[in-house]
């Protein structure tokens, strides 16, 4: 006979799903694996640079 309440299950079925919600809560907050080709695109979008030199005025 299980003697495990509702909530105990319902604990149990989140923490076992714990793992996948946490990947897209990375995701949400924009922390999700990106791969680039070169590495001057990793820097563009990682803050590095803006892409655009701006010339002397």
């Amino acid at each position: 006979m299980n003697t495990k309440t509702d909530l105990e299950r319902a604990f149990e079925a989140l923490r076992a799903k714990q793992e996948l919600y946490n990947g897209y809560w990375e995701y949400y907050r924009g922390e999700h694996p990106l791969v680039y080709s070169t590495e001057r695109l990793r820097e563009v979008f990682r803050g590095g640079g803006s892409g655009v030199e701006r010339a002397a005025a």
